[in-house]
């Protein structure tokens, strides 16, 4: 498998230090630390809840309506799935290509989000869903879209300042490495010469 889906054009002179690639508010650890310990921390409430499911299911309700009444749909825990896939990939692996492939699973799955805080704010303001807040309960779904609208710029910009420390480290390697067999080749072709 190539290291690459698109292979950028960068000049990388010096090796990358990870400590360069912070994410705004968190200055104590870099993008890649955090988005391991963002990764673990998911992936562990999703084995919880893989095991709830599991539970309700071994009980006798039927998957669909477990997932129905959890709030996601089948597409969504699917992507979700992938997600830790890759992530871990790219954590384990340090190849960008696991990183590029993460960019249109999070476009989708923050569709996913603002699209059903849309639709719950729609409701919420049209009336249909009844809350015991009255108008806290509109006030709260546009509340809850602006958080989901921050979250989605933020978990972005950590996923593509982990992607820029892994294709950083990738191309440093790689332009090491075609240095050295450049240099070595001028070695032989000056001794051919004399």
């Amino acid at each position: 498998m190539s290291d690459w889906l698109w292979h950028p054009n960068l000049d990388v002179r010096q090796r990358p230090d990870e400590e360069d690639y912070k994410v705004f508010p968190c200055s104590c650890c870099s993008a890649f630390r955090l988005y391991k310990i963002l990764t673990i921390i998911v992936g562990i409430i999703w084995g919880l809840a893989f095991v709830g499911m599991l539970i309700l299911f071994l009980s006798g309700k039927h998957w669909m309506d477990i997932l129905l009444s959890s709030g996601l749909n089948p597409i969504e825990l699917i992507l979700v799935v992938i997600d830790l896939i890759f992530s871990i990939q790219a954590i384990r692996t340090m190849r960008p290509i696991f990183a590029q492939l993460l960019f249109p699973i999070y476009i989708i799955l923050d569709a996913f989000s603002i699209t059903k805080r849309v639709i719950f704010m729609v409701y919420a303001i049209r009336g249909d869903i009844k809350t015991n807040l009255g108008d806290g309960g509109v006030y709260g779904s546009i509340f809850g879209l602006v958080l989901t609208v921050i979250g989605v710029i933020w978990s972005f910009y950590l996923l593509y300042t982990f992607y820029k420390y892994l294709r950083d480290v990738k191309l440093h390697k790689e332009q090491a490495q075609s240095s050295e067999i450049s240099g070595e080749a001028a070695a032989i072709n000056q001794k051919e010469t004399v």
